[in-house]
């Protein structure tokens, strides 16, 4: 079960038009409507920044986000996103699909106020991953449950954070612990060893430089024991890096300083040039990138500065080009007076790095994290982005996800992905192809498997084909591409996976799949879950919140079951074309699709 609504990839208002006419998009990248949902598009021509990513996806995130950390939260093998917003109280959880698209945001109410950041890991040793979040003086943990929503808390930690944390395996116990930056002078950063049962031992603390911001934990002595380095940000007097050393019983020693570059934010840790001993880089506001090479004991040795185009909030270290050497991505942030961009410089595995690519980035980004999001086994890359300056007056921002395409290969062809649906025993494909005389060969692989031919798309109507795969496994997830030859040219699309739905069951929290046909003109088919027996209501609304027809509203068992909406009124008069959302309420939760009328 796939929700490809959610997709937003840079194409031309003349690629728009031609391929999904109730789309607009200009030369920049689409935008998330107000309900959060986008285009429908997979867009597979060429680009002026194809080095390393195909696109961007924009998805949207309600109020500001600030951070975004990455994790398995439901426990099916495939990464999630959860952000945190500025000053809302709230936590946004994005479901994995498997092909580097997420699920409709599911957002849960904790007391947070305004969360500098957070972590996800397993405080409390049950069966899911937990949330941790640093609000602005408070440590709140928020235990999960597999739902994607959050909705008890521990008592917090007051009088903590205001900066970042990192979280890890400080003692010699099983326990994950934390450390967090007091952002503030004097400054200091704490350690709270965990119990395992999502709480923690009084914190320790450890006086730092006036104003600490960033924190990491690794090896830097190589003696088995997690240390600390801390940034400082608040003045161009600030140009050190504190390095802590651990003594593996939760307890550190006084740190050691290490000169790099003015007023350093954001720091990010990894073996650069393959020594075996721990390195870093930092990004600084004085649009430099310190590099860093460890000696395995604590001390470092200067390579050259990257320089970068704004303030650098957030870095990473990870292999982008896909050669096994680690390569330095830094947020390049201009806070509207300057162009927004992702920084990359690949490294040569020596500790020194080639030319830097420069990717768009929504605006304002701050968060930056890196993981493959889509099985492929390359590096993939999100940012959460707080404000839009693009827009008049200035909204909210969005998580944006960049999909690594490395080795890049530009095509004339394009296609777009209009539908993919998962049902038991079929999954259903659709497609928008620039030319009906072309050859459509539809390609299926599962997780680790090798690509094989399952058939032909066979022409729907004019710029669309489609493809109904019968010979499927309930609960297997499979992966499809389309092979696409025309008279000039031919290329594959990105693969899309799904998920093969168990006859009965439940699921885990409400849920409402995209409907199927859409755009439809005279039927569409809703399937959705129930996670226990509730009374259920299943409406459909238009674009000004009017409610125009009720398709279920009665007590449900819990299970999957599908209900059908025949493009009628509550008065059974066909409602006009345009765009309507169907709106799933159960036990307090709400889930809502787009729907196409197409007459």
């Amino acid at each position: 079960m796939i929700d490809q609504s959610e997709q937003t990839l840079t194409l031309t208002a003349r690629s728009a038009s031609r391929l999904l006419d109730w789309v607009r998009c200009g030369t920049r990248t689409c935008r998330i409507t107000p309900l959060g949902f986008a285009c429908a598009l997979l867009w597979f021509g060429p680009a002026a920044a194809e080095t390393y990513f195909s696109a961007r996806t924009d998805y949207d995130a309600s109020i500001a986000p600030f951070a975004v950390a990455i994790g398995d939260l439901n426990n099916d093998g495939i990464p999630d996103l959860v952000a945190t917003h500025d000053n809302a109280d709230s936590i946004s959880v994005y479901f994995g699909i498997g092909d580097g698209t997420f699920e409709s945001r599911r957002t849960s109410y904790v007391p947070a106020g305004y969360a500098d950041d957070l972590v996800i890991g397993n405080f409390n040793n049950d069966a899911w991953a937990d949330v941790v979040l640093d609000a602005g003086g408070r440590i709140i943990v928020c235990p999960g449950d597999g739902s994607g929503f959050f909705t008890s808390f521990t008592a917090p930690v007051n009088g903590l954070g205001g900066g970042r944390m990192a979280s890890g395996y400080i003692n010699v116990d099983a326990n994950l612990d934390l450390v967090v930056t007091n952002h503030g002078d004097p400054g200091a950063f704490y350690v709270l060893l965990g119990n395992g049962d999502g709480t923690f031992q009084p914190y320790t603390e450890h006086a730092t430089h006036k104003w600490p911001l960033d924190i990491a934990l690794g090896d830097f002595y190589a003696d088995g024991a997690l240390d600390v380095a801390v940034t400082h940000d608040c003045c161009p007097d600030q140009t050190t890096v504190t390095i802590f050393p651990g003594e593996g019983t939760g307890n550190f020693i006084p740190g050691i300083d290490t000169p790099t570059c003015n007023d350093p934010q954001s720091i990010a840790t990894g073996d650069l040039n393959g020594d075996g001993k721990l390195d870093y880089v930092v990004a600084c506001v004085d649009q430099r990138t310190a590099v860093r090479l460890g000696n395995g004991n604590g001390t470092f040795v200067a390579t050259d500065d990257l320089p970068i185009f704004g303030g650098g909030p957030s870095t990473v270290a990870a292999d982008v080009t896909g050669d096994g050497k680690l390569d330095v991505v830094v947020v390049s942030n201009g806070y509207g007076l300057r162009p927004d961009s992702l920084e990359v410089f690949p490294g040569n595995g020596n500790g020194f790095f080639g030319a830097r690519e420069r990717f768009e980035a929504s605006s304002v980004p701050n968060g930056i994290v890196a993981a493959d999001l889509n099985g492929d086994t390359k590096v993939d890359l999100v940012t959460a982005n707080e404000i839009d300056f693009n827009a008049f007056p200035p909204v909210d921002g969005a998580l944006s996800v960049f999909l690594n395409c490395v080795p890049c290969v530009p095509t004339s062809i394009s296609v777009a992905l209009q539908d993919a649906r998962a049902e038991a025993g079929v999954v259903r494909l659709r497609w928008y192809v620039p030319d009906s005389r072309g050859i459509y060969s539809v390609q299926r692989r599962t997780a680790g498997g090798d690509w094989g031919e399952v058939g032909i798309a066979a022409l729907e109507r004019p710029g669309v084909v489609a493809y109904e795969d019968r010979s499927v496994s309930p609960g297997e997830r499979y992966a499809y591409r389309l092979f696409v030859q025309t008279v000039n040219d031919q290329g594959f699309s990105s693969e899309v996976w799904v998920l093969v739905p168990t006859v009965g069951g439940a699921p885990l929290a409400l849920r409402l799949d995209p409907s199927y046909p859409n755009p439809f003109q005279t039927q569409t088919t809703l399937n959705f879950g129930i996670p226990s027996p509730a009374a259920v209501k299943l409406g459909i609304f238009n674009v000004t919140g009017r409610r125009v027809a009720t398709v279920i509203e009665r007590d449900l068992p819990a299970g999957w079951r599908s209900a059908t909406w025949d493009g009628r009124d509550s008065s059974g008069r066909p409602v006009a074309s345009g765009t309507y959302f169907a709106r799933l309420e159960s036990a307090g939760r709400v889930e809502i699709r787009k729907i196409i009328v197409a007459r």
